[in-house]
């Protein structure tokens, strides 16, 4: 992919030199630029998840990256509300699913004896022995 990016640099290097189109060259030359970078973003983002570059991804898995990218970088500039906490939040439990991870819950009690499990059978009658 990025052989194709460096083909199109050179290209347009070679039109630069050309006074009325050294303006749209540096704009494309900017959006090349913009486009490496969001690819090294992507790949960095790949890499982050265990995805090896050329696995494929399904729509929702892929979906589910760039989002949470999107609001890793809104993050990085200031904080994010409470819907997109929530959003974050939904994307990441989207993920381990897809990904077919089981989510842990803390398992919430305590340990009782047989004899404490009894009463509460019982409906917390006493014995009377």
């Amino acid at each position: 992919m990025s052989d194709n990016f460096d083909d199109m640099e050179k290209e347009l290097q070679k039109i630069a030199s050309e006074p009325e189109v050294k303006s749209e060259s540096e704009i494309l030359n900017d959006q090349i630029s913009e486009l490496k970078r969001q690819n090294l973003n992507l790949k960095r983002t790949l890499w982050e998840y265990g995805i090896e570059d050329e696995s494929e991804i399904s729509d929702e898995e892929y979906i589910c990256l760039v989002q949470i990218e999107r609001l890793k970088d809104m993050a990085m500039i200031a904080d994010l509300s409470e819907q997109e906490v929530r959003i974050f939040d939904l994307l990441n439990k989207n993920l381990r699913m897809i990904r077919g991870g089981v989510e842990k819950k803390a398992v919430k009690g305590k340990l009782m004896s047989k004899g404490d499990l009894l009463k509460i059978v019982d409906g917390g009658k006493k014995d009377d022995k």
